[in-house]
């Protein structure tokens, strides 16, 4: 199976010359279609990708050289304020991204938005425990693969029962004792 990255060149065909900066305004007749065509200067192309999902080393040639790219890493500041019983998402935040990057490295780091409920930080204990168990949880997992040692590393003993490779759901599904859990690990 191709990767859409590859194949992408292809869909953009004769495009693709004329989306560089220095062609940008300049009307061309196209070599298959034989119709003239111009981009226009003032037009722009943004794209987004996620590090984790594909790797920048195997982006096709053809799009890289056309593109600039610009990291943009997770923002705790945006998290400014406190879940119930004051508890940092921030911090956390912070934190668990420094055993991620020390664990894997720095693009698995999770980014703040997944702690944002439209474009307000989560403030209820119900939401961030929902937000943990079917977001950032399933994530670890992944990024471990499976290996309930690795995550023990990164969410501490409290969160994993290592003797039967499975997350400690009584923890899990209880929103105080899952922040309270995460408070004492974490040291927020």
């Amino acid at each position: 199976m191709r990767s859409t990255v590859l194949i992408f060149p292809r869909f953009l065909g004769e495009l693709i010359t004329l989306i560089e900066k220095d062609k940008r305004g300049v009307k061309t007749k196209l070599p298959y279609s034989k119709t003239e065509f111009l981009v226009p200067e003032n037009v722009y192309i943004i794209g987004t990708m996620n590090t984790v999902d594909f790797s920048l080393k195997s982006l096709d040639f053809a799009l890289r050289r056309r593109f600039s790219f610009v990291e943009l890493p997770p923002d705790p500041s945006v998290l400014e304020t406190d879940v119930e019983n004051g508890f940092s998402t921030r911090l956390f935040l912070e934190r668990i991204n420094t055993r991620i990057t020390k664990k894997f490295d720095r693009s698995k780091q999770i980014g703040h938005s997944y702690f944002m409920i439209m474009s307000d930080p989560v403030l209820q204990n119900e939401d961030f425990q929902d937000i943990f168990i079917h977001d950032i949880a399933s994530l670890l997992e992944e990024y471990c693969h499976m290996n309930f040692n690795q995550l023990v590393e990164i969410v501490g003993p409290k969160l994993i029962d290592q003797e039967n490779q499975k997350w400690r759901y009584e923890v899990l599904n209880n929103a105080e004792e899952l922040i309270n859990t995460l408070k004492e690990e974490f040291k927020l």
